[in-house]
């Protein structure tokens, strides 16, 4: 299952389109989902083929599971600043991802470099404030964890190279039957027009 923010998803149609031309073997059965397509966007439209299927106009966490998986859960969720990066109902979706894996499925969460909006998202707790992803890896490591996502690259600012920020993902495996996602409550969330907003979640004990 792919995740998209509405500017993403040109760049998930390029990606899926060198999917499809490169695949030799039976493609994977692949759902979209993101909340609107920009109006400028419209014109890329999703490959024809019965193996993906677009959602459009509800937010995740509204959509039944049921629906999402179908048949059987899904062995990968991919998170392109999708619902991680806006939602205000954090622990509502991490928990449905938690439902909607396979035993063995991974979700990647994409949180840009460690300055930006999404990765600096703070969960206030008893020790202080700290950001929402490095709180999940150093609090559950055998669920969750920060990797990198690839290497740095190179952008050119003012004609000149300079080297880029290195980006990451939070990684979430399916957890062992019993395991509950910790319940964050939203008390801070500042939209804007453009971007993600700035958010700040609260951690809640479930005693």
């Amino acid at each position: 299952m792919h995740l998209l923010a509405p500017d993403a998803y040109k760049k998930y149609l390029n990606f899926y389109n060198n999917i499809l031309n490169s695949f030799s073997g039976p493609l994977p059965k692949v759902t979209v989902v993101t909340f609107k397509i920009d109006p400028w966007r419209r014109s890329y439209e999703v490959p024809k083929t019965s193996n993906v299927r677009v959602l459009t106009g509800r937010y995740l966490e509204k959509i039944p599971d049921e629906e999402l998986t179908g048949s059987a859960p899904f062995d990968l969720i991919s998170d392109v600043f999708g619902v991680f990066t806006y939602t205000s109902e954090l622990y509502a979706v991490l928990s449905k991802f938690q439902r909607i894996l396979s035993k063995n499925g991974t979700a990647y969460i994409a949180l840009g470099d460690k300055n930006s909006v999404v990765f600096r998202t703070l969960i206030h707790s008893e020790k202080g404030d700290e950001p929402i992803p490095e709180w999940l890896a150093k609090s559950f490591p055998s669920i969750f964890s920060i990797e990198a996502a690839g290497k740095p690259g190179v952008r050119i600012y003012k004609g000149a190279p300079v080297a880029g920020t290195s980006r990451f993902v939070l990684v979430m495996k399916k957890a062992d039957e019993g395991f509950q996602i910790p319940y964050f409550q939203n008390i801070v969330y500042k939209g804007y027009d453009r971007g993600a907003p700035s958010r700040i979640f609260k951690f809640v004990p479930v005693h």
